[in-house]
């Protein structure tokens, strides 16, 4: 079929004024940037207005033993663990001092008791109160330590407590049982596993140290480089079902046809709607970079994936696109789009399922068909190049040939039942008749219409 490009240029032209070029869009560009802008200004103000103001604790110690370390280790969180590190300086507070207290209030029951600290914290001066059983150290179960505090979101002070005094009972434990807690503790104590990258010699014969690995970053980076490459294809691919049916029940469609063909009309529309999706991936994507190198992740960042996330975006958008202008044309109304609808999210979904799988063995023979295959390649590729040392250029290559033949028939199915759809009225489409109308060479397809059915 001889394809005019004059007339898609024109038909993604008017697709693309007619989104972008209205107020709501405009607004939406001004927003990103101001959002990004006010997110950022507000985690400095959150970070730099943290409440690092004393908390006090009053200890009801009726064991008599745990006061003294507790003191001690409070005095040495205060002094050492409250700040923020810089090559071996104490810099910045970024904790709050820990004070805890023994009661010397008089002696009262348990009832009493409870109101009156519950009434010391509320008058202010004392952020909460600890009570220690005398029975601590036996190892039956039951509520021997018990922290009361008005604030129940505050969670470093407790999880300091709950840590400070298990290791105390521990030490009295073990040397009430002879035996030393420091030689214990050295026995122990827990060693960490660094990861690091490879080391390689560059052209220059240097070598390269080895980059410490993060493993937050490791997970987080291709699973979030994922989500964002899925977040921007559903940004503009849902359109076109809104635009096809609208023209549709309008009668707009009938009208183009007279002078596009299906082909040339899909893929105008398709074309423009890849240009909103593209426009706005990239409203949102430089700040985003803007970001994470103002966070320091940067350098995590694959250079190899700039280049290709907007092939990925462009191949995914087509894909969906062409799926969802399907679907607007054979409905006649929005309910029966419903029917699709888990049709194509299943369709989107599938590489989800297998990503978990493909980010711990990124570089198995499974892993490398399943990144080639449709639709599965844009999100697994992505995941692979954000993992050391990544797949193959043939790979990469191969798959790009794949899933452009796949997303040219995608284009032109969608564009078979855009045609036969968007004239057909009063019927409820099924997969089935939607199937048929593929096999419906262009003759048959208009033969078969009724042009009563058309409408006025």
């Amino acid at each position: 079929m001889n394809l005019n490009l004059r007339k898609i240029w024109t038909v993604a032209l008017t697709e693309y004024r007619q989104f972008v070029l209205t107020k709501t869009f405009i607004i939406l560009l001004l927003m990103s940037p101001a959002m990004i802008v006010f997110f950022v200004g507000v985690t400095i103000v959150a970070e730099s207005s943290r409440d690092l103001s004393a908390r006090t604790v009053v200890v009801v110690d009726r064991t008599g033993q745990l006061m003294s370390p507790l003191i001690e280790a409070a005095q040495k969180h205060n002094e050492y663990d409250i700040f923020e590190y810089e090559n071996g300086v104490a810099g910045v507070q970024i904790e709050a001092r820990f004070l805890p207290e023994p009661y010397d209030g008089p002696i009262l029951e348990e009832r009493e008791l409870l109101v009156a600290l519950s009434d010391r914290v509320r008058a202010g001066g004392t952020f909460a109160f600890l009570i220690i059983e005398a029975d601590v150290f036996d190892s039956r179960e039951g509520e021997r330590m018990r922290y009361y505090s008005q604030n129940q979101t505050y969670s470093a002070l407790p999880s300091w407590l709950d840590r400070t005094l298990n290791q105390a009972i521990r030490n009295i434990k073990l040397k009430e049982a002879g035996i030393d807690p420091e030689e214990v503790r050295k026995m122990t104590s827990r060693t960490d596993l660094d990861r690091f990258s490879l080391a390689e010699f560059n052209e220059r014969g240097e070598m390269v140290e080895p980059e410490k690995d993060n493993p937050i970053v490791t997970f987080l980076l291709p699973m979030g480089a994922m989500m964002l490459l899925f977040f921007c294809a559903n940004m503009s691919s849902p359109i076109m079902l809104n635009t096809v049916m609208e023209e549709k029940m309008n009668k707009i469609v009938e009208v183009l046809l007279a002078s596009v063909t299906p082909l040339e009309l899909m893929a105008g529309k398709l074309a423009g709607s890849v240009g909103v999706s593209l426009t706005l991936g990239f409203v949102y994507l430089i700040p985003g970079f803007i970001v994470l190198f103002w966070r320091g992740f940067g350098d995590d960042l694959p250079v190899a994936l700039i280049p290709w996330f907007p092939v990925f975006l462009i191949l995914t958008l087509l894909c969906l696109g062409s799926l969802w202008a399907a679907i607007g044309a054979a409905c006649s109304e929005l309910k029966d789009t419903q029917n699709f609808a888990g049709f194509a999210v299943l369709f989107l979904m599938l590489p989800f399922f297998i990503a978990i799988a493909i980010l711990e063995s990124p570089h198995t023979p499974f892993a490398s068909w399943a990144s080639i295959l449709p639709m599965f390649y844009p999100f697994l590729m992505t995941i692979r190049l954000c993992t050391e040392p990544g797949p193959e250029a043939w790979q990469l290559w191969i798959g790009l040939l794949i899933n452009i033949l796949f997303t040219t028939f995608m284009v032109w199915s969608g564009a078979k039942i855009f045609r036969r759809g968007v004239l057909a009225q009063g019927k409820t489409p099924t997969i089935i008749g939607l199937i048929s109308w593929l096999r419906e060479n262009d003759k048959a397809e208009v033969a078969n219409l009724d042009p009563g059915s058309r409408g006025p």
